[in-house]
């Protein structure tokens, strides 16, 4: 869940959020999640088709919350006074976050005492092992230096968790993060490499309920990609500097997708330069690629974009608000 910051501000005193302001929270909110649910899809190795047809079959019945919220946001109710309205709002936009969460999470009929009852329990050690791997090329040689970016997704006490990590491989290729997964119980692993000179690559690991006290590595086996120039303009056609890009997703001309969820994408995003140019290097020509983007003063878009099979460049055009 993501961190509203406005109503938690609001909360501790400052000015209630604006009418235009809450419906934008709302909006993001919801096309967060749909997204996440969308990371899920294709982690899971669904095509891009598929993943966002899942995602928002899964996403469809939560409209009727954004209607609610949004009547209230747009004055329909004008017998309400301001101050009334706003705190009704919040009502509703806490009520909507919590049907998000539940639904994500797949919990609706998990009692919350017992979860915690059980996560809490005194005198209970959760043994854990390491998360392990390696990064290779093609040919099966090490690929040194190489950005890993970890999700684990564990269950504790019934409940879902999600947790984002970062390493990167030394000199044989190899990578360890210390004492993440369970030995008892469910957890998956999502892994994902974007080197420079290298394709985005994932892999995704799911252990089901039960004893396993090894943790088996994960191999990422990179192809070799292209160095292509995203250029980033504005809705005019304008160059934009200081735009930040983060890689997403790539479907492989081959029909396999890699993903890397944005919670882990932090050492891999980049600034364009003056004339809004951002060297990319790690999708293959004639990928379909999903990309992250950010212009300033905006929040984060994402956008789908055509590897060229000729030429190194792609533009990014802006949209407009």
């Amino acid at each position: 869940m993501r961190n509203n910051g406005f109503f938690r501000n609001w909360f501790r005193g400052a000015q209630a959020p604006s009418i235009d302001q809450a419906e934008e929270e709302i909006d993001e909110e919801l096309m967060f999640h749909l997204r996440s649910l969308v990371n899920d899809e294709l982690a899971g190795g669904s095509t891009f088709e598929t993943a966002w047809d899942r995602a928002r079959g899964r996403f469809g019945s939560l409209r009727r919350y954004a209607e609610a919220c949004h009547r209230v946001t747009t004055g329909r109710h004008r017998i309400i006074p301001m101050a009334l309205a706003s705190l009704l709002l919040v009502a509703v936009v806490g009520w909507l976050l919590f049907e998000v969460r539940l639904l994500r999470y797949g919990q609706l009929k998990l009692a919350a005492a017992a979860a915690s009852q059980s996560a809490r329990s005194p005198g209970v050690e959760v043994l854990r092992d390491d998360v392990t791997g390696r990064v290779i090329d093609q040919h099966g040689d090490p690929i040194g230096n190489a950005n890993v970016a970890v999700i684990l997704k564990t269950w504790p006490g019934g409940w879902y968790r999600q947790e984002a990590f970062a390493t990167t491989s030394d000199a044989n290729g190899m990578f360890r993060l210390a004492g993440l997964v369970p030995r008892e119980g469910q957890y998956a692993v999502q892994a994902a490499v974007a080197t420079p000179g290298y394709a985005l690559t994932s892999a995704y690991r799911l252990i089901e309920e039960g004893s396993h006290p090894v943790s088996e590595p994960v191999t990422l086996q990179c192809d070799v990609a292209s160095q292509i120039t995203l250029v980033v303009h504005d809705e005019l056609g304008r160059p934009v500097a200081n735009v930040r890009v983060t890689p997403h997703s790539r479907l492989a001309r081959s029909g396999v997708s890699h993903v890397m969820y944005f919670q882990a994408s932090g050492p891999f995003q980049a600034s364009s330069d003056a004339e809004g140019r951002v060297s990319m290097g790690c999708f293959e020509r004639g990928d379909q690629a999903e990309i992250y983007v950010q212009l300033p003063g905006k929040e984060w878009e994402l956008r789908t974009i055509e590897i060229p099979r000729d030429g190194d460049t792609v533009v990014v055009a802006g949209q407009s608000s």
